[in-house]
């Protein structure tokens, strides 16, 4: 008894024993040995086990019986591994790997087929996806779970362009653009808002203008620069009118007004001073007078 084997394995020789012989007799001793058979069938069974055919003139022979089982096969129903779809996208097709057929045995042979499904979510985390409801009467049947991967949409941040202010003025608000967002999300289902400043300064030049901190599980963010411009702002320089003298004097001092400084400025900010001068010439006539030379990287010059 105890002999065994699983679906689908090669019988086990089967064996026997033989009590009752007496003096020096022994299974040579047979007029007939013994013969040995089970019932036939490969399906998950119990066979019976038939020793048979001993005869001996100094024995009655009797035979006992027993039986052969043949077991369940092991059949292993794996969920395919490496799936992944990015958030907002369709899940992709969920796929198992079945392993231990024997006997030529495909999965149409089952006697209830294989389901599969992944635990319920949208958003980015890994969910276990679950081989289930196969049974047959010829296998015990194991399942092994793999996960589906969703992982972060692209998202992009982008300072908008086109943004400047003259040498003085108050900045603009800074503004951007999002794009790429699924569904029904929108700017307010960020985990962690935008923000957005520039570079810092107030002279003339092109400032460069950063969107950053946004953050939410389900995307992944880029962020887009752009500049912000100061320009110069406008300086006139004017020559002050009412000056003349009478033909053979001295001349008076030229003078000027200068209109547009910003803040605190004034002419000590000037990079290069005003020059004033009048046209050569001492007759009886009008002479034009001609403020020049001042400039000033914050500031157009007018003269």
């Amino acid at each position: 008894s105890g002999i065994s084997k699983n679906y689908g394995a090669t019988d086990p020789t089967l064996t026997y024993t033989i009590t009752g012989f007496l003096g020096a007799d022994n299974e040579a001793s047979l007029d007939t040995p013994v013969s040995i058979s089970r019932a036939s069938g490969e399906n998950v069974a119990n066979y019976v086990v038939t020793p048979a055919s001993a005869a001996d003139t100094n024995y009655s022979v009797s035979f006992v019986t027993t039986t052969f089982g043949i077991t369940q096969a092991a059949l292993t129903v794996t969920a395919n591994s490496g799936l992944s779809k990015a958030y907002g996208a369709t899940d992709p097709t969920l796929t198992y790997t079945i392993s231990g057929f024997v006997n030529g045995d495909v999965e149409g042979d089952l006697d209830t087929p294989v389901s599969i499904s992944r635990a319920s979510g949208e958003n980015e985390a890994n969910y276990v996806v679950t081989p289930a409801g196969a049974t047959d009467a010829t296998y015990v049947i194991n399942f092994v779970t793999s996960t589906l991967a969703i992982t972060p949409a692209p998202l992009t941040v982008t300072a908008d362009s086109g943004l400047s202010k003259v040498f003085g003025a108050t900045d603009p608000t800074l503004t951007y653009t999002i794009t790429g967002f699924l569904g029904a999300d929108n700017e307010a289902s960020l985990d962690t808002p935008v923000s957005i400043s520039r570079a810092a300064g107030e002279n003339v030049a092109a400032y460069v203008v950063t969107p950053a901190s946004a953050a939410d599980t389900n995307y992944s963010i880029s962020f887009v620069t752009t500049v912000f411009v100061i320009n110069q702002a406008a300086l006139t320089v004017t020559a002050d009118s009412g000056l003349s003298k009478v033909y053979g004097t001295t001349d008076p001092t030229l003078t000027y007004t200068i209109t547009g400084f910003q803040g605190m400025d004034n002419e000590a900010s000037l990079d290069t001073p005003v020059s004033i001068s009048r046209a050569s010439g001492e007759f009886v006539a009008n002479y034009v007078v001609t403020p020049a030379s001042a400039a000033d990287s914050n500031y157009s010059v007018s003269f």
